[in-house]
Parts: C-alpha cells; structure tokens; sequence
C-alpha cells in the first residue's frame, strides 16, 4: 500500500435524505496530510456513527453502529467505494470500535449489550471476508463492561 492515512468519521447529514441524521466520511491523505480524496456513505437513512477503518488485502473495512444500535461494517476499495456492507447480527446491539485483521481473518472489538439488562459486555467477533461471523468471544461482569479501543501485536 503506498504511504496514505485513512481517517473515518461521522457528521450530520451527508448522504442522508433524512435532516439531522449522521452518516460515515472516509477521507485518504497523503503523507503530507494533503486530501486526496473524500467519501459520505450510509446506510437506509439511519443515523451512521463510524469509528474506526483498517486495512487488509487491498480493501478498507470500516465499522461502528447505527442509531438503533445495530453493529454495521463495510468493505470499501482503496478508493473509498463500497463493496459490501452488512449489519453484524449476534443478538444484541453494539458498536464496533476496532478492526484487526491477523493471518487474513478479521476480527471486530467492541460492546455489546446485554439481553434484557441496562449494561454491556466488551466483545470480539471472527468474520470472514464477506462479513459473516464465524466465531464470538464475550466477556463482563454484573456491571457495565465497556472497550474503547484495542491493538494486535
């Protein structure tokens, strides 16, 4: 991959039909931090909160959650047009706050809320390249258990 920075984020109503609702912005820097270029993506009018982009086999995976509190993630090509995106569905809501991919197998970190309780449980999903889970791994006590962020090393 040649020296660029993606950064994803969120704003109000981007792409969006709907006023007042946020949707995803991917932009790609040199690395003289000039823009390259910009993307607004989102997906049926529902507020986007995107929050993080990795990189892997020459696409960009962003994730992060909508206002419904569904998971969402998305492959985009390199130049910022998506390929696929999918609701991640494991029974709960949640937000997807990193993306890492080790030995081509992505992982999702994130939380996850609890069936029927009012706190969550920190979580992290296998999936495929087609965004389909193949393995869960979810941990927290009685009380809310929250991530933020993550590494692989």
């Amino acid at each position: 991959m040649d020296e660029k920075i993606y950064a994803v984020g969120y704003r109000f109503s981007l792409v969006s039909t709907r006023n007042g609702v946020f949707d995803g912005h991917l932009i790609c820097l040199d690395k003289n931090l000039n823009p390259l270029w910009v993307v607004g993506f989102g997906l049926k009018d529902l507020g986007d909160h995107y929050m993080t982009v990795s990189y892997h086999n020459n696409y960009l995976f962003v994730g992060g959650f909508d206002e419904k509190g569904n998971m969402i993630l998305m492959k985009l090509s390199t130049d910022g047009n998506p390929v696929l995106a999918e609701y991640v569905n494991y029974g709960s809501k949640g937000s997807i706050v990193a993306i890492h991919v080790i030995n081509n197998t992505i992982y999702l970190v994130g939380n996850m809320e609890k069936q029927g309780a009012g706190s969550g449980d920190l979580m992290v999903l296998k999936v495929n390249e087609e965004l389909q889970i193949l393995k869960a791994y979810i941990i927290g006590g009685s009380l809310g258990d929250f991530c933020f962020k993550s590494f692989w090393q």
